[in-house]
């Protein structure tokens, strides 16, 4: 198994809304242009946006970050064919958002990015990486892979008790904490990534509310 050992942030835009405020975000990095949005309503204002970044070659990728809603399904399809390739991604953390990842697939002609939301201490949505459901969820994301319709791309955690944080050096801990309990879900799947011939699947693990993703920085000379 190979984990994106890479750093790059993802832009939360459920506080921005504007064009203008989205640009000033995402800066001028030439290592694409990841999105965080919590509705349609506020990917599809950025549509043109998006489909001009990827005409210049940024490959942005919008992650709907609340777990999928299946009456959303066909607005993202037709957000990815119109951002391009690899454009759009989804949080899961129940078995039944999977149900329409089959539409998805027939109206773009490639499987859903699917990831898995997990629950480290926030107990608001996600599942803990021990439980059953954890299992039975992996279990259902790899027969919509072996049916072509979704593909497991990383493991999400957001740490929402963080804001309640007295310091820098707990918001540090949370962090740590994040990366290792992403990291040992991971781990968690490898043996079936064995068991189907994938010895070495890569995948991203995203972490960090504000407080713990910015929190190094008062550590930095």
């Amino acid at each position: 198994m190979v984990l994106e050992t890479s750093s790059p942030s993802k832009t939360d835009l459920r506080g921005s809304k504007t064009i203008k405020a989205t640009l000033l975000q995402i800066g001028n990095a030439v290592d694409g242009a990841k999105l965080v949005v919590s509705t349609m309503t506020e990917a599809e204002h950025l549509a043109d946006l998006l489909q001009n970044l990827s005409a210049r070659g940024r490959s942005p990728n919008v992650l709907y970050g609340v777990p999928l809603a299946p009456s959303q399904i066909h607005r993202l399809a037709m957000l990815r064919n119109k951002i391009g390739p690899h454009s759009v991604s989804v949080l899961v953390d129940n078995s039944s958002q999977l149900g329409s990842a089959h539409i998805f697939k027939q109206a773009t002609g490639v499987a859903l990015q699917v990831f898995v939301k997990v629950d480290l201490g926030y107990h608001r949505a996600g599942l803990d990486y021990t439980s059953k459901a954890f299992d039975s969820l992996i279990k259902d994301i790899i027969f919509n892979e072996e049916h072509g319709s979704a593909t497991l791309i990383g493991f999400y955690t957001h740490a929402g008790h963080s804001y309640g944080g007295e310091s820098d050096i707990a918001a540090v801990r949370l962090l740590m904490e994040e990366i290792k309990g992403l990291y040992k879900a991971a781990i968690r799947v490898r043996p079936r990534d064995h068991a189907r011939g994938q010895s070495q699947p890569r995948y991203i693990l995203s972490v960090g509310a504000t407080p713990t993703a910015t929190s190094v920085q008062s550590f930095l000379p």
